[in-house]
């Protein structure tokens, strides 16, 4: 069911982006890709024949731990694509540009950070010492530039995008809870 929303999500940003060129909408029909992606690896079937096919290059110790973080990492990508998305569709890169700069920088380099950090996890065999950095670290950050933006947001947006806020609010309160596998 999630699933054929999220198809369709994607559908109505992409028709959105091609024709009225609202730039936003690319963010988000990126996001949606990775949270398909995501949403399908949580998913036994696709979890395990996605490491099955990883094994045929790596040993199967390795295979297991690197699903395990690639699909870890896969929350990290499709986060720091809806933050794009949220921070482009609500015009702060026109109203407070200073701002938008510095979280754009951020979100990029927490995501650099993770795929270094998933390099790491990998190497040393501690994929549950990934799950902690992004639970105890990415987490909370992305959850104080949700806080602070929002702040920034209801002072420098117009007012339809109030719902669009509302909006947010229940996603990243629901998202928190769906985190781990």
């Amino acid at each position: 069911m999630a699933i054929s929303f999220q198809l369709l999500f994607f559908i109505v940003s992409g028709v959105i982006f091609i024709y009225i060129r609202e730039g936003s909408f690319k963010y988000y029909a990126l996001y949606i890709v990775f949270l398909l992606t995501y949403l399908l690896s949580r998913n036994d079937y696709f979890y395990y024949a996605f490491e099955h096919f990883i094994a045929r290059f790596l040993t199967q110790n390795n295979a297991e731990i690197f699903t395990y973080i690639a699909c870890l990492f896969l929350q990290i990508v499709f986060y720091n694509y809806y933050c794009r998305f949220a921070l482009h569709f609500l015009d702060l890169d026109k109203h407070i540009r200073k701002y938008f700069n510095r979280i754009m920088r951020i979100v990029r380099n927490l995501g650099g950070l993770f795929f270094g950090w998933a390099i790491i996890a990998y190497s040393f065999n501690t994929p549950h010492l990934y799950m902690k950095l992004l639970t105890f670290l990415y987490l909370p950050i992305m959850l104080s530039i949700f806080v602070i933006t929002f702040y920034h947001a209801i002072s420098h947006c117009a007012k339809y995008k109030n719902f669009f806020l509302v909006g947010v609010c229940a996603f990243v309160f629901f998202c928190f809870g769906i985190v781990h596998r």
